[in-house]
């Protein structure tokens, strides 16, 4: 087959490019990012390629519109390289090959109910004309139509009409620009940059937001249409006329942050992100985002509550993205990773892969957090010295997490250890106390909740502990009652079976006097129920009360007191937490604990 849209290329990732990358510095990592964009162009074309051979191999009725489109791309390259690049690297043409050629090459994947074959290959057509539309390449292509309409990726959708859900149409160049036609209407359109970006009757653009300085502006489009960009899990919301004033203003304000105290990030957002895609809130009130492996250069957010949290969001996502394309080049765990295990950041268990994911995302925003701490009022640096704190930390135990695994490969060790050796430095520098204290109450919460929920006590040993807790055995002479039998099991459920984290600022309190106060509203609260948030609630209000012995155990091992207490709870006097504690710390004392899962 004709032409150079199947050259591929040969690159190479070294350690000192992963420790580049992990540095972050403006400049030395500059042609590490060139090299990542550059490899998942090459990625993205060796899945056409890849796609084009099974096609071939598989006989399909769809086959000679499939070569069609690729003709024309090769076509259009061969007069405009650029054209041809920009579509092929955008993020929603890797995820399209990538599924086509899985339904091409995986059984059953090919009678999906929802899109038909002929239509999820078709859209190679949509992709060809948009090149050639930028070229001002002469055209003339069948083009598949979703219920009357077609959407041109990070160009606009037309809409021509249609009789039935699945159908084709046509695309072609014009003497006024080009036109997309079925047999129940036609949308005429100029060519690029003159008025095609207006809205009509059959036309609707793809907003575009284009912010910041010449040499570091940010360039997106807001996609909340191409059917490849529907692949991040969570439903994604049409944005109005008025919702696209506020996305502007915020990417905007965003985009000064960034610019102006995280340039390196700048940068190297600027060089990543290609698209945004809007989301719903799962809960309203609490925003969300998220990137595809599949689709580099693709966020999916909803809108972030202010420009500080977009800032955020987009350092966190890129930091995604970088990962993703580096694991695309390099593997970063072997056999093994699928293991799940605790992600301070997540509320369900993750397995050690998606961990490396978290800590190197956390790396950066713990970055981030860094940079703003002598920024703004002081309300926001003391805001900014938690978050600090907390990410520092609690990026730092993954870390030791996922050295200890075992399943790194020797590149992921090289990430790992050059991300340890930045946090070992940032822990010796000094933040607020109160900010330090704050941090701590939060990871704390957020643990011990993640420990009630996932983490099951084998409940034999918990009876066993029952029975000698009714019978008041002394630690150490009652062979039943040693924890060593006690294996704690992750059972994974749904995110969304767990309900939304409530904000652990609830547990804080100014003094003794108020954490005492509120230990003795959770102890209500268990009295009458099994409550997760009483019983992290209590967790941190002992580190602040004491006793000492009863927070450890608290803050260690909260799923066997919990057990306990809820297998005693039919008793005439239901047992005291703390009680159940300091027991258990006897226990501990002995060395019956040290099999309890960490």
């Amino acid at each position: 087959m004709r032409g150079a849209v199947l050259k591929e290329a040969t690159h190479r990732l070294g350690h000192d490019d992963l420790r580049l990358l992990v540095a972050g510095e403006l400049g030395s990592s500059t042609a590490t990012v060139e090299l990542l964009r550059a490899a998942e162009l090459s990625k993205h074309r060796i899945l056409l390629a890849g796609l084009m051979r099974a096609a071939a191999r598989s006989q399909q009725d769809e086959y000679p519109a499939l070569e069609a489109a690729y003709l024309l791309l090769a076509d259009v390259e061969a007069c405009n390289v650029r054209a041809v690049r920009d579509v092929v690297a955008a993020p929603q043409f890797g995820s399209w090959a990538a599924r086509c050629l899985t339904r091409l090459t995986e059984p059953g994947e090919a009678a999906r109910a929802d899109v038909p074959l002929w239509v999820d290959l078709g859209r190679l057509a949509v992709v060809a004309v948009v090149a050639a539309v930028r070229a001002g390449h002469r055209f003339a292509l069948d083009i598949p139509l979703r219920h009357g309409e077609a959407t041109f990726p990070g160009t606009g959708v037309a809409r021509p009409g249609g009789g039935e859900a699945w159908e084709w149409g046509q695309a072609r160049s014009a003497d006024w620009g080009w036109e997309v036609s079925s047999p129940h209407g036609c949308v005429r359109l100029p060519p690029p940059g003159q008025d095609s970006g207006q809205p009509s009757s059959g036309w609707s653009p793809m907003p575009r937001i284009d912010v910041g300085p010449m040499g570091l502006r940010l360039g997106v489009s807001l996609d909340d249409r191409d059917p490849d960009l529907d692949c991040f899990g969570t439903a994604r919301v049409t944005v109005t006329a008025e919702e696209l004033v506020r996305w502007r203003a915020t990417v905007a304000d965003a985009w000064r942050i960034l610019v102006r105290h995280h340039l390196s990030s700048a940068w190297v957002t600027s060089r990543v992100v290609r698209a945004l895609v809007p989301l719903d809130e799962p809960v309203p009130g609490r925003s969300v985002s998220v990137t595809a492996a599949g689709a580099f250069g693709a966020i999916a957010m909803s809108l972030p509550a202010d420009p500080l949290a977009m800032a955020e969001v987009f350092v966190h996502e890129t930091q995604h993205g970088v990962l993703s394309a580096v694991n695309d080049l390099i593997a970063l765990t072997g056999p093994g990773d699928e293991r799940l295990t605790y992600a301070p950041w997540r509320d369900d268990p993750r397995p050690v892969g998606a961990l490396l994911q978290g800590a190197f995302a956390h790396y950066g925003m713990a970055r981030f957090w860094r940079q703003r701490q002598q920024l703004g009022r002081a309300s926001q640096r003391i805001g900014a010295s938690v978050e600090f704190a907390r990410w520092r930390e609690l990026t730092a135990d993954a870390i030791g997490a996922l050295h200890e695994s075992g399943v790194l490969t020797e590149a992921g060790l090289t990430i790992v250890a050059a991300m340890r050796e930045t946090l070992t430095a940032w822990q010796r520098e000094r933040v607020p106390t109160v900010a330090s204290e704050r941090a701590r109450d939060i990871s704390l919460g957020h643990r011990i909740r993640w420990r009630l929920r996932h983490l099951a006590p084998d409940p034999a040993a918990i009876e066993a502990l029952a029975s000698a807790w009714l019978a008041r055995a002394r630690p150490g002479t009652e062979p039943a009652v040693a924890l060593s039998a006690i294996t704690a099991m992750i059972r994974v459920r749904p995110l969304a079976a767990i309900g939304p984290q409530p904000s652990v600022l609830g547990y804080l309190h100014r003094d003794r006097a108020g954490y005492a106060t509120a230990a003795s509203g959770y102890l209500r609260a268990l009295a009458v129920a099994m409550d997760v948030d009483a019983w992290t609630g209590l967790a941190i209000a002992r580190q602040h009360t004491g006793p000492a012995g009863i927070a450890r155990i608290l803050a260690n091992w909260p799923e066997v007191v919990a057990g306990m207490h809820d297998c005693l709870r039919g008793q005439a006097e239901p047992p005291d937490p703390d009680a159940l504690a300091a027991w258990l710390e006897s226990l501990a004392d002995h060395g019956h604990l040290a099999a309890t899962a960490r």
